[in-house]
């Protein structure tokens, strides 16, 4: 599992917006403010079998050598007047450094929703052996960066508490008036003019050990015998 370590990096100031705390509430002004932070995920890869692995990374495909910056144009959701915008792709910096099996990536973009993808291959590099018999190993994975959160007053808070559990106690309402009453089919003539007779009868001409086995189960059902069933048919 990666470790993710976000530390605060800049708060702004406190902006009104004049917003509905969910779609069936009036609106109301309540102040809100942006948190953005730095996050590094550090990673690290295991492998077995190796005398002596050596190990590859890749982000979104790009391969990472000891230490630098790099530059991926990837989804990314911004914020507007205390609302995370849809996705949207930008160019994102992150810095990274690599120590053989392990990975450590940096951004302090200025944005949520953020993933990429990860990739490790490890290698034989002893010259020892033959590295013909050691085949790569390689593992894929995904991580995420959030550095833009979004915090709102107190009031809008416990209004949008109060507004979605309005939502879902109508919701309930309405669910349990839709199911309390389950629609009975009508009947039909086409099933009222077959009896279990004209069936058995069928079954003798077609299958004959299929009718025998209808005809033992008639005769459980109905209490009777055999000898009865058949008479009836």
């Amino acid at each position: 599992m990666p470790h993710v370590d976000e530390q605060p990096l800049t708060v702004s100031p406190w902006t009104t917006a004049h917003v509905a705390p969910c779609f069936i509430w009036p609106k109301a002004d309540y102040q809100f403010r942006y948190h953005l932070n730095t996050t590094t995920i550090v990673m690290i890869a295991t492998s077995y079998g190796f005398e002596e692995p050596g190990y590859t990374w890749f982000v979104n495909d790009q391969s990472l050598i000891d230490r630098g910056n790099i530059t991926l144009d990837i989804q990314v959701r911004e914020a507007d007047a205390g609302q995370l915008l849809p996705a949207q792709t930008k160019p994102v910096n992150f810095s990274f450094r690599v120590a053989n099996n392990r990975l450590e990536l940096v951004t302090s973009a200025p944005f949520a929703g953020m993933n990429i993808s990860v990739r490790a291959s490890a290698n034989e590099i002893s010259h020892s052996v033959l590295q013909n018999l050691y085949p790569e190993q390689t593992v894929w994975t995904s991580v995420g960066f959030d550095n833009l959160r979004i915090d709102w007053d107190a009031n809008y808070v416990a209004d949008s508490a109060r507004c979605w559990k309005k939502f879902h106690d109508i919701n309930d309402r309405f669910s349990e008036s839709t199911h309390s009453v389950i629609p009975q089919p009508g009947p039909d003539p086409r099933f009222e003019r077959v009896t279990v007779f004209e069936v058995l009868q069928q079954l003798v001409q077609t299958n004959p050990a299929a009718a025998s086995i209808a005809i033992d189960e008639v005769a459980k059902l109905t209490r009777s015998t055999r000898l009865e069933v058949l008479k009836r048919m």
